[in-house]
């Protein structure tokens, strides 16, 4: 009983984290989502020359 409840909620979970990583993918590929996403990417290149990076 318990082997097969433990297989049945490990396929179950499995679907639920590929269903999510999809729905992720869709979102962040989608031609709406292009300039946030160019935006989010040239996040590193605005940091200052005389900044040394540290927090």
């Amino acid at each position: 009983m318990i082997d097969a409840l433990s297989a049945l909620v490990y396929k179950y979970w499995l679907v639920a984290a590929v269903v999510l990583f999809a729905l992720i993918l869709l979102r962040t590929f989608r031609p709406s989502s292009r300039e946030q996403m160019k935006a989010h990417a040239n996040i590193p290149f605005l940091i200052k020359d005389e900044d040394d990076g540290r927090a």
